[in-house]
């Protein structure tokens, strides 16, 4: 089978055989007839064998006069327009036969055309009516007609019958158009290119990715012609890998830039493209965008990751708890004995110094304690609401005798912000924390350390960014930011910034900036840092705004102490024995009687026992089989007005917010010195009160 291109030029042969062919028919016989005798007789030989060879032409051939009257065809056309013989045709016109009437307007509009132009018009495709109805496709070629002057006289036409030809380029074209409606229904993206990487086609997707409004506009040009001309070079190696290899690429990631500047992410195949014989000839390709999944995978990386981090600083908070807890109940042993030691020393005595002493490394042991309790987010709190700007700005003197005096300090505190319920002294300790570490950070040199206090909107994505132990409720949230020029911090060291320890110095001093982090968790807050390095760092510190005023039990207002010795007896209940021993002791030196229970349980039995003679109940938080709260609400059964202080290394906020509104007696924080238990003591055995 012959091209179209192959076709038309094998039509051009015929056509112009056939034309020279015709107007020697004309020319001897038509054209004498019509002109010079019409009463004369027929032509010579020469037009009779013109016209038998013209018959022999299987392209139909007419010729008309300037009327657009038929002069003569030959026999291809006549059998084509359903006559029997040529000469049936000559005087008719093409509204003579059986044509619809537009047809006849459109084939006698073209040949007006050629004889009032005297050009010819090659070419045409139009339809051709048989007499059965039959519809074919022609293309005609009608060229003037001249005398032996060159004058017009008329036209002659060629027609050739493309009917096959048409219906195949209408099934092609059919074809194509199904092709394109289905892949332009497909979700993904559908290319194809030549062996220069030069596009051939798209689909309607790939069209728009591209910027462009059909999938044609895609035709000719090249990737360095798109908007991801940055990533050209990358995919023409790809092209040519799998065009030079004749294997499939196929699965692969790749980046692209969209043509608005979007950065975006491809899974790609390609394949190479065959001709009929299996010689590459180009490559196909295909793509769908991922980047939502790879965003959304990027994402919950970056939530397991945080949620492996804030698992980790929970075990570890949960550890210095525990630690902190046993501590502080061989801390009350440490401080009990050496105030019953001090109280029975004289005031001379040799011993007398090394015993205070104990007492002060006791001390400074409950501060450490409490540090560690304050990472855990257990720390001693005493919530009331207060300004966070104020507790800055009566810091400043402090704050500037701590840090060298290269550093400067520059506030920018907003007015009127909402109140945060909080622990002051603790807000104390971050903010100096956070100033201090600060300093370091810039380090020898001169530099600024910013202080700046506002309230922000800040929503659940933005706090899982953060230093959360918990999936905390976008709301109004009060910040505190601190924010230095010094030498920054990489990823690896932010990741473990709040460590317990951990430090970038030659040598840790302690929980630092973990306690920040616990201090912050138990006011049901959360830590954002941001860093680089050589960029200065920035840490904002975001505290709950409106939660209301956390439970707590107030601290006794002083009072003189009454005349004489406390009277009565005062049950013990804790699961360590050296803290009932020396709390018993303690006790016993004020006059009072001491019963010890080791558990709940126990302590219930002895109550059941002693109740009319127990005055007052000192009861750990903490203890096997039955802790405080279950004894408690027992004992509470037992007796409504019976008098209990609670015990624990904890906060007084975590520890009391159980107890609202049941009468509590009173909060005794462990590790206690004797001053401490008699003041608690002389508050409690006054009448009872509620708490």
């Amino acid at each position: 089978m012959m091209e179209p291109g192959e076709l038309r030029t094998g039509s051009e042969i015929v056509r112009n055989l056939a034309v020279g062919l015709a107007l020697a028919v004309a020319g001897g016989w038509a054209l004498r007839k019509l002109l010079r005798d019409r009463r004369g007789k027929a032509g010579g030989p020469g037009p009779i064998v013109a016209s038998r060879i013209l018959d022999t032409v299987h392209q139909g051939v007419f010729w008309k006069d300037r009327a657009s009257v038929y002069l003569g065809c030959n026999a291809a056309f006549a059998t084509a327009v359903g006559l029997d013989h040529p000469s049936e045709i000559i005087g008719k016109t093409d509204y003579d036969l059986h044509w619809p009437r537009a047809d006849a307007d459109a084939y006698r509009a073209d040949d007006q055309e050629v004889i009032e132009s005297g050009t010819a018009k090659r070419a045409i495709l139009e339809p051709l009516q048989q007499a059965d109805g039959t519809r074919l496709w022609c293309e005609t070629s009608k060229e003037p007609l001249r005398d032996d002057e060159g004058r017009v006289i008329g036209i002659i036409g060629l027609c050739t019958d493309v009917t096959d030809r048409r219906l195949q380029e209408i099934d092609l074209r059919e074809t194509r158009l199904m092709l394109q409606t289905v892949l332009d229904g497909i979700p993904v993206r559908v290319f194809w290119k030549d062996l220069n990487s030069v596009y051939l086609g798209c689909n309607l997707l790939f069209a728009r990715d591209a910027g462009l409004e059909r999938p044609d506009d895609i035709v000719g040009k090249s990737d360095h012609d798109l908007g991801w001309s940055e990533q050209a070079d990358l995919y023409r190696a790809d092209d040519r890998q799998v065009m030079d290899t004749n294997q499939s690429k196929l699965g692969y990631e790749e980046p692209q830039t969209t043509p608005d500047g979007e950065q975006i992410w491809l899974r790609t195949s390609k394949m190479p493209l065959h001709d009929l014989e299996g010689e590459v000839i180009g490559v196909l390709g295909t793509y769908e965008d991922i980047t939502a999944s790879k965003r959304a995978e990027a994402e919950q990386r970056s939530l397991e990751a945080q949620m492996l981090h804030a698992q980790k600083l929970e075990s570890l908070g949960i550890l210095a708890g525990g630690i902190a807890h046993d501590f502080n109940n061989l801390l009350v042993a440490m401080l009990g004995h050496a105030d019953l030691a001090l109280a029975d020393l004289p005031p001379g005595a040799g011993a007398h110094q090394h015993v205070e002493e104990i007492r002060t490394a006791a001390r400074r042991a409950r501060e450490l304690t409490n540090q560690m309790l304050a990472y855990s987010g257990k720390g001693r709190f005493v919530v009331r609401s207060l300004q966070l700007g104020e507790v800055v700005s009566e810091m400043g003197h402090l704050l500037e005798a701590a840090i060298p005096k290269k550093v400067g300090l520059r506030y920018r505190l907003a007015r009127d912000l909402p109140a945060v319920e909080a622990d002051v002294a603790q807000l104390r300790q971050v903010v100096m924390n956070l100033v201090t570490n600060a300093a370091e950070a810039i380090g020898e040199g001169r530099g600024t350390i910013t202080l700046a206090t506002g309230q922000q909107q800040a929503s659940p994505e933005y706090l899982r960014s953060a230093f959360s132990q918990e999936n905390l409720p976008g709301g109004d949230y009060v910040y505190l930011e601190v924010s230095d020029d010094g030498c920054g911090m990489d990823a690896a060291t932010r990741e473990r910034l709040f460590e317990p320890f951990f430090t970038t110095k030659f040598q840790g001093r302690g929980l630092g900036l973990a306690a920040v982090l616990g201090i912050v968790r138990g006011h049901r807050g959360t830590v954002k840092v941001d860093s680089e390095p050589g960029q200065g760092s920035s840490v904002k510190v975001l505290f709950p705004v409106g939660r209301g005023e956390a439970p707590t039990v107030a601290e006794p207002a002083p009072e003189e102490e009454p005349a004489g010795p406390l009277r009565g007896t005062v049950l013990v209940v804790d699961d360590e024995e050296v803290v009932r021993e020396v709390t018993r002791e303690m006790l016993e030196r004020d006059g009072l009687e001491v019963l010890t229970a080791g558990d709940g349980a126990e302590a219930i039995e002895v109550f059941r026992e002693r109740q009319g003679q127990i005055v007052l109940i000192l009861l750990d938080m903490t203890m096997p089989r039955m802790d405080g709260e279950e004894t408690f609400r027992e004992l509470r059964r037992l007796d409504p007005d019976v008098r209990v202080i609670l015990m624990s290394g904890y906060n007084e906020q975590d520890t009391t917010s159980r107890f609202v509104g049941k009468r509590l007696a009173g909060f005794l924080q462990k590790p206690f010195t004797l001053q401490d238990l008699e003041a608690r003591l002389r508050a409690a055995l006054g009448p009872p009160k509620d708490r």
